[in-house]
């Protein structure tokens, strides 16, 4: 319970964002840039303007809203 309450502080997901942005910059070696993180209650994580670029600054991806479940990560 306190660590749902924990999670839906702004400050905290932007601080979880940042930290799996760099993860995922260092090992794939993109500019991927998340606005938001948000981690509901149900295990849903929803992320905002997600933008995923080369090395030679193109876009390769970019979504406004993603949403899926830490719950369905199998699929």
């Amino acid at each position: 319970m306190v660590v749902s309450l924990l999670f839906s502080i702004p400050a905290v997901q932007t601080k979880l964002g940042r930290m799996a942005t760099n993860y995922l910059n260092d090992d794939f070696d993109v500019d991927i840039q998340i606005e938001r993180v948000d981690l509901a209650y149900i295990g849903d994580v929803k992320l905002k303007k997600v933008l995923i670029r080369n090395h030679r600054k193109d876009t390769l991806i970019y979504v406004g809203d993603l949403t899926s479940s830490i719950f369905s990560y199998r699929n």
